[in-house]
């Protein structure tokens, strides 16, 4: 699947699936709470809005120029019901996925917990 400019959702659900499988090289990031991927032509980066490791979530995409060329966050939308209720957005969930799995990555936090395992093991 190659998802088309504007077309951000998509290739979100894309690099969660890669991130998942491993095929994703996340870095912690050095001045905010999030990750960053830098690839041949743009790079990713997922973080916590707030800087506190939890929701919103931010998936932005820049050029090797640092323009900023895509952009989805956490969001609310209206269910329609006369009392002004809102529900997630749809991408919510993948935006958080993609945040706990890329900090899983970019901290490996696998061999942290298999190491603390074998420390501690009887």
């Amino acid at each position: 699947m190659t998802p088309k400019p504007g077309q951000p959702e998509e290739l979100l659900a894309e690099i969660l699936a890669r991130t998942v499988a491993g095929h994703v090289p996340w870095e912690a990031a050095d001045k905010f709470d999030g990750f960053v991927f830098t690839g041949s032509k743009a790079t990713v980066i997922i973080r916590s809005k707030d800087d506190d490791g939890a929701a919103p979530f931010v998936f932005e995409i820049y050029s090797t120029d640092n323009r900023l060329l895509e952009s989805v966050r956490t969001d609310w939308v209206p269910t329609g019901d006369l009392d002004s209720s809102v529900d997630s957005a749809p991408q919510n969930d993948t935006l958080r996925a993609l945040y706990e799995e890329a900090r899983r990555f970019a901290l490996d936090l696998d061999a942290v917990y298999a190491s603390l395992l074998e420390d501690t093991k009887g």
